[in-house]
């Protein structure tokens, strides 16, 4: 499955609040498909970049995000918590999936190693082209509720799971 996104972003809009965000379909790191549309016809999804695995903050960031899972068993954890999770970052697939075994990850992470994913999301450090961190959590019909573009603070990451009660 060829990573897409299927709409063209005004380069002046950044992704707020309010706003709908690009669809995409990819290749987990598990080489399983993630389609947005799909995961969005199931309720609130948690869409989370951060720029590498391994890393202190990433880490936290990856594993704050653990909670708020829809799998590994979708029927049981739907009910409790409404939310699927992806993770997104620029590590290769083999990479992503050592972290997310070695984390203990139950969402499937998406090598985006063109950085076309984060192209779409606008998700850079400021001024520079450089990948940055930011977790977004996105309503059934497409809509951003919240998002956190901390570089530093994992916890902020985290918290967006809060919205999605």
């Amino acid at each position: 499955m060829a990573l897409f996104g299927s709409e063209k972003r005004d380069k002046s809009r950044s992704l707020k609040v309010g706003s709908v965000v690009p669809r995409f379909s990819a290749l987990s790191s598990a080489g399983d498909p993630v389609v947005l549309d799909e995961l969005l016809q199931l309720g609130r999804v948690v869409i989370s970049f951060f720029p590498k695995a391994f890393t202190p903050v990433c880490t936290q960031q990856a594993c704050a995000l653990k909670a708020g899972e829809r799998s590994p068993a979708p029927e049981l954890a739907a009910q409790q918590t409404g939310l699927s999770v992806v993770g997104i970052s620029p590590d290769d697939a083999g990479t992503q999936e050592r972290f997310r075994k070695e984390k203990h990850l139950p969402y499937p992470l998406i090598p985006d190693t063109h950085l076309r994913l984060f192209t779409l999301f606008e998700v850079w450090v400021p001024f520079t082209r450089v990948p940055g961190r930011a977790t977004f959590l996105v309503e059934g019909s497409g809509k951003i509720v919240t998002v956190s573009r901390s570089l530093w603070r994992a916890g902020a990451h985290g918290a967006v799971l809060s919205y999605g009660r």
